[in-house]
């Protein structure tokens, strides 16, 4: 059977307030393997009340 090629992938806030970055994983989505270190997209972060820049980050194995 073929590979799957798409994983999931999280979304971190990359807001930067009074020299501090966010950091807040907010969202996950799933992406295909290769692409997922270029995706960023304009989300809502909830800690930061705002529209912000989201990256994708590569979920680690000991998460739920």
């Amino acid at each position: 059977m073929a590979k799957d090629r798409r994983m999931v992938v999280v979304l971190k806030c990359k807001n930067e307030r009074n020299g501090k970055t966010c950091n807040r994983e907010n969202y996950s989505t799933t992406t295909i393997r290769e692409n997922y270190k270029d995706l960023e997209v304009q989300k809502f972060c909830r800690e930061c009340r705002e529209h912000t820049l989201h990256k994708a980050i590569k979920p680690s194995s000991n998460r739920k």
